[in-house]
């Protein structure tokens, strides 16, 4: 078992020192332990438990994460709170002999958080099983490294760290013209180097605000961005971050902070968040939702047609009730503007149960078709737990056991279908009538992400707006949004054109490699406008590129316009070019 002591003092009113002890558990097995266990777990909590049912004092905390246990206590002087950390070990030794626990005390430690100035002894002699625990000045717990500021210095420094030995291990497969491309490098990235360097971000988002720590982490996201772009390592940051289409790492922190502290709070923009509901109100996984396929006849007394529907006006909701001999009833429903498509056909299914339930039969088969094929799928998918389909599976189960056989089926959308075209019917008139009171409001999390993620953007293009740097990539790429939906196939070549820096005369005369700047075709200075507009080396190839472009727009043509709506002329004539030929002509001609 580990013992993390963290013990935190700060001056307010009060002087307060705080103590987390961080404990994990082993136990000598005789009979053996089945690995990965379903029963396990549950029974650990109910073993566990105990503990943190402890009688502790009103200045201590415990959280257990599994096994793990932080321990935190705080007092006015560090005296006091090293008299109550050794009272409260004490009990949790006492707790152990009892069940017949070992705590390694070895690989137990304690650390003091103080940010008072005054000299004092801050040397802790705290004990568990007779024994002293080590004193750091440090401590990872769950993923993140703690230190006795709270600056958060050592998990900056562990993280890029890690992420950088990562992307140079990658380097050695990911050269300029061979090796890992662009996508696979883009998917490495967002799918393992991202994640490490988000990890814990609501914690530590706030020291982003010093500038140290937000370039430690941009130097990173720019290793792997050279690599992504195939680009020269003199290819400022902000432009790096447009050509590859990668959120500035820092504005993507900021953004995982808020995500969590939005959802975590329960409520976003005064509306509640729509959380999936607990495992204490799932059904039984024996309890199963029969979808009827293309082959099964369908011999219901009743057939449901349910729809939803989202617009510039507003998510509406319905369905109609078909029984045979009986008007067909009708209703609509109005959620609010934040939810979703999937949300309106799962409320128009919901309330659909809820009044087929009062219609009295001798013959309680009812069959809802929908032409949603993502909330069949939801509700068979015993894996999710989402609020509303968690309703429905309830309110089916309600239902059978009063005698009632419900089953679903897809049904395809807009082919005719008069029930379904009524429930459509109804659902965009919800829509669109503000005066049906709203029955839902809950806000997927889905939606809380892409808000979030819109004002990144926004963000994002504030800055690229501001900067001074990258302005041969601005001028082909002036809008982040438009960046964003732009699909490119990154080469050498074409992010020489975006860029500026790659193997041309002017870029190496700039750095004193070569003697001169000039074009081989002794017109003017070789830069990548000379190259897309003037060079005569190049004329079969320019030629082709305004042969493609004269059929819709005149040239010379806005760069913004080469790179999105003339990408494939554009980029094909970029990938023609062979600048070590290009530059060889002149020793040839010499």
């Amino acid at each position: 078992m580990h013992i993390y002591i963290h013990i935190h003092t700060h001056t307010h009113t009060h002087i307060h020192t705080y103590i987390h002890t961080y404990i994990r558990t082993y136990i000598h097995i005789y009979k053996g332990c089945p690995q990965g266990s379903h029963c396990g777990p549950g029974l650990w909590n109910i073993f566990y438990n105990s503990l943190l049912r402890l009688k502790f004092l009103k200045r201590t905390k415990v959280i257990a994460f599994a096994d793990d246990i932080l321990l935190l206590t705080r007092a006015k002087t560090v005296r006091e709170v090293e008299n109550i950390a050794n009272i409260e070990l004490r009990k949790i030794s006492a707790w152990a002999k009892d069940n017949k626990t070992r705590f390694n005390d070895q690989k137990s430690k304690v650390m003091l958080m103080t940010r008072r100035k005054r000299r004092e002894r801050k040397d802790l002699e705290i004990y568990l099983n007779n024994k002293p625990l080590k004193q750091v000045n440090n401590l990872k717990y769950l993923g993140v490294i703690i230190d006795s500021k709270l600056t958060f210095r050592d998990h900056i420094n562990h993280v890029t760290e890690k992420c950088t030995k990562l992307i140079f291990t990658l380097s050695k497969s990911a050269k300029l013209t061979w090796g890992l491309n662009h996508a696979a490098l883009k998917t490495i990235y967002t799918g393992g180097i991202l994640p490490l360097l988000l990890y814990g971000a609501p914690v530590w988002a706030n020291i982003m605000d010093s500038k140290c720590y937000r370039q430690k982490i941009a130097r990173v996201q720019r290793l792997i961005n050279i690599k992504i772009a195939k680009a020269y390592r003199t290819v400022s940051h902000e432009a790096l971050c447009i050509l590859t289409g990668l959120t500035p790492i820092h504005i993507k922190i900021d953004e995982a902070a808020q995500l969590y502290q939005k959802t975590r709070e329960n409520r976003y923009k005064d509306q509640p968040i729509d959380h999936d509901k607990t495992a204490k109100h799932w059904l039984h996984p024996a309890v199963k939702t029969t979808v009827l396929d293309d082959s099964m006849t369908d011999t219901s007394v009743i057939q449901i047609f349910t729809d939803g529907s989202k617009s510039e006006h507003g998510v509406g909701a319905g369905f109609a009730i078909l029984n045979p001999g009986y008007p067909t009833l009708t209703r609509k429903f109005r959620l609010h503007n934040r939810c979703t498509n999937n949300q309106a056909e799962q409320i128009a299914i919901l309330k659909s149960l809820e009044y087929a339930m009062s219609i009295q039969l001798d013959d309680k088969t009812a069959t809802v078709y929908t032409d949603s094929q993502t909330t069949l799928d939801s509700l068979i998918n015993n894996r999710i737990h989402t609020s509303l389909i968690e309703e429905i599976r309830r309110k089916a189960h309600e239902m059978e056991k009063e005698g009632w056989k419900i089953r679903f089926r897809w049904i395809k959308g807009h082919a005719g279908t008069w029930g379904n075209e009524l429930a459509d019917q109804l659902a965009k008139e919800a829509a669109a009538n503000t005066d049906i009171p709203t029955c839902y409001n809950r806000v997927p999390k889905s939606v809380v992400k892409s808000e979030l993620k819109a004002k990144s953007v926004e963000r994002w293009q504030s800055e690229w707006n501001k900067t001074t740097k990258g302005k041969i990539t601005k001028d082909y790429f002036p809008e982040v949004t438009e960046r964003l939906i732009t699909k490119i196939n990154i080469t050498p070549n074409l992010t020489t054109m975006i860029t500026g820096h790659g193997n041309t005369k002017t870029y190496l005369y700039r750095f004193k490699i070569i003697d001169s700047p000039e074009c081989p075709c002794g017109h003017n200075d070789q830069t990548t406008d000379h190259i897309l507009l003037e060079c005569t080396l190049l004329s079969k190839e320019r030629d082709s590129l305004i042969s493609a472009i004269s059929r819709t727009d005149d040239w010379p043509t806005d760069k913004h316009k080469l790179i999105t709506k003339h990408y494939k002329a554009f980029t094909r004539f970029a990938n023609q070019i062979s600048f070590d030929k290009l530059n060889a002509h002149n020793t040839l001609m010499t």
